[in-house]
């Protein structure tokens, strides 16, 4: 339903922007190309 669709896409987007800002503050070309390609 449209309550668990939100919730899920808030969680993924919870983790995307999470693994951005890890990868940010340590930045290392592996880490990276993690963060953008998965």
């Amino acid at each position: 339903d449209l309550y668990t669709n939100t919730l899920f896409c808030v969680l993924v987007a919870g983790c995307r922007l999470a693994r951005w800002w890890r990868g940010c503050r340590e930045p290392s070309p592996a880490v990276a190309s993690w963060g953008v390609f998965s």
